[in-house]
């Protein structure tokens, strides 16, 4: 090694200076300028913001509705204020998804966030506006009832068949029911078919709120419910700026931006739309060698949206593409303590960017085990059409049998109305994000001397500690082979 390399690496250690989030420890011989490069612009107030905007300003994103829209519009406008070519990819949503909306239009303004039971009724044209009447936990109407109000119930919460409610609100000839749920877990419940009345669920915080508004009667709301409709992916795209010197490859960073029924989504998935987001500005005018993609995808819970982003690509575009994929980065859950890469293959091996991901933890003494093959995301479907995936999350969707500890465990706010910023981790965010973008930079910047390999960059060895976790079976849709 001659004197100036070597002096230049001793500078380098020597300005490399520790990772700003607490959840990282200090290594200052384990970051080198590439990693600085990224995780020093990483702004975990830029995050929160977002994160702000999308949950809390924007709600439950639900697939179909007003707010999914709301979402969509709010990503582009961030992306194209970063300086990326913005494009939405339209779909139709499955012809059986219910679509909820529920308005309140008098005392006030305002909106309801509910899940239809299975089998509910359906609306047409502007849908239902009645008074709404309370029934507390009555199986009878009170006196003041009206026939073709809305009928307010309770929902025990060992209730998920509702046909009673639901037949003593057609007997007091009710044009729908809006139940509040008797606790806390998810939205789920179904009446019998045929369809007849409409029949909602919102969740304890929401049906509070709405009974607060009978202190100024009368409360009156608009019900739609409806099915299919339409959801949308955004994608910010940025090629290279000298294209004689890049390769053919496209890589994609993506997350999906929806979330279940009634769920404002903070963790499941908003906290990857948010580090997407920050990856791009960091992105923004960093040299890269290849097309950069970031790609919000709508209808991931259920509506299987991806596979449909992946019908619409030719076997030429196809040939080009890499996707890694981001889930549910940023819960507080105490388990929770690190992350994980996988990919749907089976048998699954890592590729360049699950080596990337876990090369970039281990130089930033955040170990990222190899979790072998992880389906049930927007990644199976790159992998059923072809394409290079991979997926980086913070907790399995399933039970894990090589998880004894727990250490993935789904939190238990899991697609509940509970998933909400009250129970985020900023530091865990800040951490996730550093890892990933660290990782995603080594493989996506132009080539220089990359050291990617070199015994400096990683002269921590975390193989035993991977090794400690071997590859777990498959969890969701099959992929097909």
């Amino acid at each position: 090694m001659t004197k100036k390399l070597f002096a230049a690496l001793l500078m380098a250690l020597f300005l490399v200076g520790a990772v700003a989030a607490p959840a990282l420890a200090q290594s200052q011989q384990a970051l080198l300028a590439f990693d600085r490069k990224v995780i020093q612009r990483i702004n975990i107030e830029n995050m929160w913001q977002h994160l702000q905007v999308l949950t809390e300003d924007v709600g439950p994103r639900c697939m179909g509705t007003s707010e999914d829209r709301a979402g969509v519009d709010y990503i582009a406008s961030v992306l194209a204020g970063y300086g990326y070519e913005v494009s939405l990819f339209e779909f139709p949503l499955p012809s059986s998804r219910m679509v909820p909306e529920v308005a309140v239009v008098a005392p006030v303004e305002m909106k309801l966030f509910p899940a239809p039971l299975t089998n509910t009724g359906l609306t047409t044209g502007d849908g239902i506006t009645a008074q709404v009447i309370d029934w507390a936990d009555s199986a009878t109407p009170p006196s003041d009832w009206i026939p073709g109000s809305i009928a307010l119930m309770n929902g025990p919460a060992s209730v998920t068949n509702y046909n009673s409610y639901r037949a003593a609100a057609i007997a007091a000839n009710a044009a729908g029911v809006i139940l509040i749920k008797g606790d806390t877990g998810r939205l789920t419940g179904s009446v019998s078919s045929p369809r007849t009345i409409p029949m909602l669920l919102i969740s304890p915080v929401q049906g509070e709120k709405l009974r607060a508004l009978f202190a100024t009667p009368p409360v009156t709301v608009n019900i739609q419910v409806t099915l299919g409709g339409f959801s949308q992916h955004v994608i910010g795209t940025r090629k290279p700026s000298n294209e004689n010197k890049s390769t053919d490859n496209v890589i994609i960073v993506g997350g999906h931006h929806d979330s279940v029924y009634g769920s404002r989504g903070a963790n499941d998935n908003a906290s990857s739309v948010v580090t997407l987001l920050e990856m791009a500005r960091v992105f923004a005018d960093y040299p890269i060698d290849r097309e950069l993609r970031f790609m919000a995808f709508g209808a991931e819970e259920g509506g299987g949206g991806a596979a449909q982003y992946v019908a619409s690509l030719s076997a030429e575009e196809r040939a080009r593409i890499t996707m890694i994929n981001m889930e549910m980065l940023g819960s507080a859950y105490a388990p929770q303590e690190r992350t994980f890469v996988a990919t749907a293959r089976n048998p699954s091996i890592p590729n360049f960017m699950t080596d990337s991901v876990m090369d970039a933890g281990d130089r930033l003494l955040f170990p990222v085990p190899f979790a072998g093959r992880v389906t049930g995301s927007d990644h199976v479907a790159f992998r059923n059409g072809g394409m290079e995936e991979a997926i980086y999350a913070r907790a399995y969707p399933g039970n894990i049998p090589w998880d004894p500890l727990n250490r993935y465990g789904l939190e238990p706010q899991y697609h509940t109305p509970l998933d909400t910023m009250e129970f985020m981790s900023p530091e865990r965010l800040e951490a996730a994000a550093k890892v990933v973008a660290a990782g995603i930079y080594d493989f996506l910047r132009k080539d220089t001397m990359n050291l990617v390999r070199s015994a400096i960059r990683r002269d921590l060895d975390f193989s035993a500690e991977s090794a400690a976790f071997p590859p777990a079976n498959s969890l969701g849709e099959e992929v097909s082979e």
